[in-house]
């Protein structure tokens, strides 16, 4: 679609379901009790009736047209490709996340929050 490439779209998705989930957030815990609960679940339902209306992003049948993923010359077509590519970066990730926790600055969280010495 537009021929903007599907990394950047997917690097969007990310920064914009942050930033939405922050907000949502940020009203729906100002909330206790069952009022919490109960504003989740009114939350998703919410979103599922919003965005199953809008034509722009296909309704309820969803986006056609977008180009694959592809890493070079490689294009992830098939479902278990895009497996492997999803558990790759959250391997990836994890390992970010263990060096960050075996960094200086991960020491001092650890220890701020009362963690192994």
């Amino acid at each position: 679609m537009s021929g903007y490439s599907p990394w950047v779209g997917l690097l969007l998705a990310i920064i914009l379901t942050c930033g939405i989930a922050a907000i949502l957030g940020f009203v729906t815990l100002r909330l206790q009790g069952h009022f919490l609960s109960l504003s989740t679940v009114a939350w998703g339902l919410a979103i599922a009736f919003l965005f199953g209306n809008i034509d722009e992003l296909g309704s309820h049948n969803g986006l056609s047209g977008i180009p694959p993923i592809s890493i070079g010359a490689l294009a992830l077509v098939e479902g278990w490709q895009i497996y492997f590519l999803i558990w790759g970066i959250v391997a990836g990730v994890l390992v970010l996340l263990y060096n960050l926790l075996d960094s200086r600055i991960g020491r001092a969280m650890r220890t701020l929050r009362g963690g192994r010495k």
